[in-house]
């Protein structure tokens, strides 16, 4: 394998790769929140496979069962081996997203070398990606979404390697790879699928002919057709209980319906803006019209632009987008922007020199936050105001897993009842007894010791 990479990559680019690895490591890894979680659909995906274990399975109604199958069931299977401990998940999570971050940051390189031949737009892109807001969080704390993405790079790398002729030894195990961890990627969040046309981009731009070149992109189509088929097999195996049905669309475009005016909305510009910079999407689009009017690139704006708007305009267009659901098209904006980096004389250093006023703006432009759902530049004292957060729920969670009342009810506020759960769940002095929707009923000692969350406030009426 090392004789294969050194074959393909000078040295000076195997110093490049070795020397980023160490500075998304190095940045991240002294800030990483292994204590609690960074935000509540973490917690929501621990506590569905701390009861799955305790159960031996998952409820149709848990987060993890649709969103992340896989992430959700391999956490359960090491809990129920006694891998570890319900105290460790949170660790646990944020190490294995910090080595996705890192797998990343060095895919990202070899993904954009190979598609340009430039060291300084490859370089450029995962230097930038370090700066995006979404990605910077994702890389501190644990979630499934960067765990599918270091999936689904590697991915896209080794197919565009298994299209390579100086590969053609190669290409029948880089695409048995490349489908394999395709697979994993959509099991461990099924966003990827709605990035799925990024193969298509190193397809188009081989040396195959127009009808050979269909039939990739038809066979592309297909086989991500057939991965979303396995992935709902696979997510209605996780479920033991009476409700295992197939996944209802229509329950869930009713709980969030689908407008193209929410897209446009101000709240959700605001949140993707705030997600990958406030001028990094402006900045994309001219670089777009200084690039894109090249013929050699029309293939790849194309491509990368149909990776990267499916999944920002599904969750655009519905009520509750997140910052994270940006972290993929995030890393197609980056390539965007270091493509007129391949422009020629002074015009190469003029964007170059343009991206650093960028990203010094999108740093200063909003002030710190500890919202992860609309995140701040102001990476460093933000990431401080989250961990603090964190820790300020975790700490409110032991206090109600500690009252000494037989019954016990959580109302209102329903987005902090996962930190609150999983403290319930991780506490020494309780043990498990049973679970439903919005009960859990634990042992203390002697007696049992119920607990109820009431997602939002009732109205006078309904008391």
């Amino acid at each position: 394998m090392m004789k294969l990479v050194k074959q393909l990559y000078s040295l000076n680019v195997l110093v490049i790769l070795v020397a980023l690895l160490a500075i998304d490591l190095g940045m991240h890894a002294p800030l990483l929140i292994t204590g609690y979680f960074g935000e509540q659909d973490a917690a929501r995906i621990a506590n569905g496979s701390i009861t799955a274990a305790y159960r031996g399975g998952f409820a149709k109604s848990e987060y993890a069962v649709y969103s992340c199958p896989l992430y959700g069931d391999v956490l359960r299977f090491f809990l129920e081996t006694g891998v570890i401990s319900i105290s460790d998940i949170p660790f646990w999570m944020a190490f294995v997203s910090l080595i996705s971050s890192a797998i990343v940051t060095v895919m990202m390189f070899v993904f954009v070398f190979r598609l340009t031949s430039s060291v300084s737009a490859a370089l450029g892109a995962s230097l930038i990606l370090q700066l995006i807001p979404v990605f910077w969080f994702n890389s501190l704390y644990g979630f499934s979404s960067i765990v599918a993405l270091a999936f689904f790079m590697v991915s896209v790398v080794l197919f565009q390697s298994a299209l390579s002729d100086r590969l053609s030894r190669y290409t029948y195990p880089l695409l048995f790879g490349a489908s394999i961890l395709f697979v994993l990627a959509v099991m461990t969040k099924i966003d990827v699928l709605l990035a799925s046309a990024i193969y298509c981009l190193p397809v188009w731009r081989s040396d195959r002919s127009l009808n050979t070149k269909l039939i990739w992109i038809g066979c592309l189509a297909l086989f991500s057709g057939f991965v979303f088929l396995l992935h709902d097999q696979y997510a209605e195996a996780l479920i033991t209980t009476s409700e295992a049905t197939a996944f209802n669309w229509d329950a869930f475009n009713s709980a969030f319906p689908a407008q193209f005016t929410t897209f446009l909305s101000r709240k959700n510009l605001a949140i993707m803006a705030r997600a990958v910079g406030i001028l990094n999407i402006p900045t994309a689009l001219i670089g777009l019209a200084l690039i894109g009017w090249r013929r050699e690139w029309n293939s790849a704006v194309f491509w990368l632009a149909l990776s990267g708007l499916p999944l920002a305009l599904f969750w655009g267009m519905r009520p509750g987008n997140s910052a994270r659901h940006n972290l993929i098209p995030g890393v197609f904006l980056c390539i965007i922007l270091v493509l007129p980096l391949m422009m020629h004389a002074w015009r190469k250093w003029a964007w170059a020199g343009f991206l650093c006023v960028v990203c010094l703006t999108n740093f200063f432009y909003y002030t710190p936050s500890a919202n992860t759902v609309s995140p701040s530049g102001r990476l460093l004292f933000s990431t401080h105001l989250v961990s603090k957060k964190a820790k300020d729920l975790h700490a409110t969670g032991k206090r109600i897993a500690h009252l000494p009342y037989g019954k016990v009810a959580i109302i209102g506020q329903g987005w902090k009842h996962p930190y609150f759960r999983f403290e319930v769940l991780r506490s020494s002095q309780l043990t498990y007894v049973k679970h439903g929707a919005d009960t859990l009923e634990m042992q203390n000692e002697n007696r049992n010791q119920s607990f109820l969350w009431l997602y939002r406030e009732p109205e006078i009426s309904e008391v």
